[in-house]
C-alpha cells in the first residue's frame, strides 16, 4: 500500500519566497516558533489526496494522470493572502491562499479526480478545491496577529505574486516521527497555457 497524493510542487523563486516568509513569521511571532513548520522541500498545493492505494490502483491512477495531463491547460494563480485557519484568534494552520477566480484550479482538480476515480474505482473528492500552500500546523489553537500575516502577505506579493502551474506530481507520503517525507512517484507536464489558447 502506498499513501499518495496529487499536487503541484513548490520550488524555485516561489519556494524560496515562502521559506523566507516562514522564517520571518517564526522570528516575529516567538509563540509559533516551536510549532510544526513545513520543510521547504515539502511545500506543495494538493489537488487530490488518494490515501493508501494498492499497487494495481496506484498504477491505474498513474496511467489516468498521464493520459489526462496533456488535456489540462497550464495556468497561473495570483496570491490572495496569508491566512489563519479557522481564525486568527484560534489558529490551527497558517497557509498562503491563492485566487481561483477563473476556476482553472477547480477545473484541473475535477478533471484529474474524475479520471483517477474512473480508472481506479475510487470515491470522488467531496471537499471543494481551495488552492493553498500550508506553511505551519499548530498542535493546539493559538492566536496570531493579523498584522503579522498582512506584513508577510506584502512581502510575498513583492517577490512572488503569482504561482505558475506547468506540471502536476504524484507523491508518496512516508510518515515519520519528525514529520512526513515525500517521494516523487511521477510528474506530468500540463497542456498549452490557458492564456495562449484564448488568443
Amino acid at each position: 500500500m502506498t499513501r499518495c497524493f496529487l499536487a503541484v510542487g513548490v520550488h524555485g523563486a516561489l519556494g524560496r519566497a515562502l521559506a523566507a516568509v516562514a522564517d520571518d513569521l517564526r522570528s516575529d511571532v516567538p509563540d509559533w516558533a516551536q510549532e510544526k513548520w513545513v520543510r521547504p522541500e515539502n511545500l506543495h498545493v494538493t489537488l487530490r489526496f488518494f490515501g493508501a492505494l494498492e499497487q494495481d490502483r496506484l498504477h491505474a491512477v498513474m496511467r489516468a494522470i498521464a493520459v489526462t495531463a496533456p488535456s489540462v491547460p497550464s495556468f497561473q494563480l495570483p496570491l490572495k493572502r496569508l491566512e489563519a485557519s479557522p481564525s486568527t484568534r484560534r489558529c490551527r494552520v497558517i497557509w498562503a491562499a491563492y485566487d481561483d477566480e477563473s476556476d482553472h484550479f477547480a477545473r484541473a482538480v475535477d478533471t484529474f479526480d474524475s479520471a483517477a476515480c474512473g480508472a481506479a474505482n475510487l470515491e470522488p473528492e467531496s471537499r471543494p478545491p481551495r488552492p493553498h500552500v500550508t506553511l505551519c500546523r499548530s498542535r493546539r489553537p493559538r492566536p496570531i496577529s493579523g498584522h503579522h500575516l498582512a506584513r508577510a502577505t506584502a512581502h510575498l506579493r513583492a517577490v512572488a505574486p503569482v504561482m505558475s502551474v506547468p506540471t502536476v506530481t504524484l507523491y508518496a507520503s512516508r510518515l515519520r516521527p519528525d514529520g512526513p517525507t515525500y517521494e516523487v512517484v511521477g510528474s506530468w507536464i500540463l497542456g498549452e497555457e490557458t492564456a495562449s489558447r484564448q488568443r
